[in-house]
């Protein structure tokens, strides 16, 4: 209850300084230097507060049909772990991070919805055990086996499914937000 009365308390006295400075500067109490603001717009990436990129995340974990440049989903996108996900996937989950590396086993879900594993390690192949696998679920283009790719996603969990020779392996799964294909047979 102290959250949320916390939070309308905030709105209140947002909406309110948003209302004066509207009147300060219809009034031309408060007049902007065009050049000021063009350059304090310009800054705005490099000085973004934690906290904003943060509230960013997580409205693209709900939303991933938001459209980000690289540059945005870079200042975003965490530092990860294999084992670390699988270990405290709470810490992860809602987070982006950047995965690369070719397709091992694609399923289609419906006409443009898509599962498939990426293999995030492939210079360790073909030793079963050392395969670490992340599913990506991704709604738009079809990628085949073999493409190479360069992914952007939300952490959403751990699923255990059977990999290419059958065993069951704990995986992260991400939603994609943006992938670039690498190199596409």
């Amino acid at each position: 209850m102290k959250k949320q009365s916390k939070k309308i308390g905030i709105g209140i006295a947002s909406v309110l300084t948003i209302g004066v400075i509207r009147f300060m500067f219809l009034n031309g109490i408060i007049a902007f230097n065009q050049e000021n603001l063009e350059k304090s717009i310009q800054n705005i990436p490099d000085a973004l507060p934690k906290e904003v990129i943060e509230d960013a995340t997580n409205m693209i974990s709900k939303s991933p049909t938001v459209s980000l440049s690289e540059t945005e989903l870079k200042q975003m996108t965490v530092d990860w772990n294999y084992n670390d996900i699988l270990r405290n996937i709470k810490d992860y989950k809602g987070k982006i991070i950047r995965i690369e590396g070719p397709i091992h086993r694609t399923e289609t879900i419906s006409a443009d919805k898509f599962e498939f594993l990426v293999l995030t390690n492939p210079h360790q192949f073909p030793t079963p055990d050392k395969h670490n696998y992340i599913m990506v679920e991704h709604i738009g283009a079809r990628f085949l086996n073999d493409d190479r790719i360069e992914v952007w996603g939300t952490v959403k969990r751990v699923s255990e499914l059977p990999t290419l020779f059958g065993v069951e392996q704990l995986m992260p799964v991400i939603t994609a937000i943006k992938i670039n294909c690498l190199k596409c047979t």
